[in-house]
């Protein structure tokens, strides 16, 4: 699945590079199998497994940050994260 970093910029406060991003989610278990340029952007190539359906969206990798990292998200408070 193919995650655009700027697109996840947009719904969570994210303070690290693309590449330390993937780092950080591969290790929690969402395999990054690449980052590629795109522009000015960058977009995560994520290898989902069919038990997790959550991550499916770039909300919810965003998600998946929030827990990981504990940024703030910005748009998407409707939702319920915990803060």
């Amino acid at each position: 699945m193919n995650i655009s970093y700027n697109w996840l910029k947009d719904v969570i406060t994210i303070d690290i590079p693309a590449e330390k991003l993937a780092e950080q989610l591969t290790r929690v278990g969402l395999a990054v199998e690449g980052i590629h340029p795109h522009g000015e952007d960058f977009v995560l190539d994520i290898d989902l497994t069919s038990n997790r359906p959550d991550c499916l969206s770039h909300l919810g990798i965003a998600r998946e940050i929030h827990v990981i990292t504990g940024s703030p998200t910005t748009s998407i408070k409707s939702v319920n994260l915990p803060h």
